[in-house]
């Protein structure tokens, strides 16, 4: 699925990471663009909505993780917004 792969690649992991490594990950990219440890207004800026998308992107991976193969149409809505943003 196209917005699974796109989650996954925001981490920076395979979909066939383990959670360890998923949570690994995810901790190291938003302690590294998180916004409060930047001081330039702009980059600040640029700074949030990156951490925004990674939050994002592990909270995608995190529901579609627990989804059965038949529920994913109900979060497709929900997919295609988080990703057009």
């Amino acid at each position: 699925m196209e917005y699974n792969d796109d989650a996954y690649g925001v981490l920076g992991v395979e979909p066939e990471a383990t959670e360890t490594e998923i949570k690994k990950a995810y901790r190291k990219l938003a302690l590294k663009h998180h916004p409060d440890r930047v001081n330039d207004p702009v980059e600040k800026d640029k700074a949030t909505t990156l951490f925004a998308k990674i939050a994002g992107a592990y909270e995608v991976r995190t529901e579609l993780r627990g989804l059965g193969a038949t529920h994913l149409h109900c979060f497709t809505y929900s997919l295609i917004r988080y990703f057009r943003r």
